[in-house]
């Protein structure tokens, strides 16, 4: 990894998450996530972003400086739909407080990475929860 490509993929981001979130607030109140039984409106989705970008910064935190990473989740929609319920309390102005706090953190991270540390499993866990997350969510979002 290179610095034109840091830059890149920070700007890459950036993109991603401005379209998201302009989308989400334009679709607020609405179910976003069709599933039947678990509905996801624009504050679970910005919940649900907050909690992964803070937990994937902190194995990118522990990477760097040489700890033990987190077991893998084996089961992402079963820690998604804890942390939904865990969030049910929060309003819409607090997840998406807390998910720009969580991105601009993430943005941060990535920005302090001293170019000699960048490998290919870095890259990979930068990437992570990055802008194809964030169109992934986008793409969800009818009409």
């Amino acid at each position: 990894m290179n610095q034109d490509k840091i830059t890149e993929l920070i700007i890459n981001d950036r993109k991603e998450w401005q379209l998201l979130a302009a989308s989400l607030d334009a679709h607020q109140g609405k179910t976003l996530h069709a599933a039947p039984s678990d509905p996801w409106n624009s504050r679970d989705v910005y919940a649900h972003l907050a909690r992964w970008m803070e937990y994937s910064t902190r194995e990118i935190k522990a990477y760097l400086v040489g700890q033990n990473l987190s077991e893998p989740i084996s089961n992402p929609e079963e820690i998604n739909s804890h942390w939904q319920s865990l969030d049910s309390q929060l309003g819409l102005s607090a997840a998406r407080q807390k998910a720009h706090d969580a991105f601009e953190e993430r943005i941060a991270t990535i920005r302090s990475i001293p170019l000699e540390h960048w490998d290919f499993k870095l890259e990979k866990m930068v990437e992570y929860d990055g802008a194809e997350h964030y169109k992934m969510h986008r793409n969800y979002i009818q009409g």
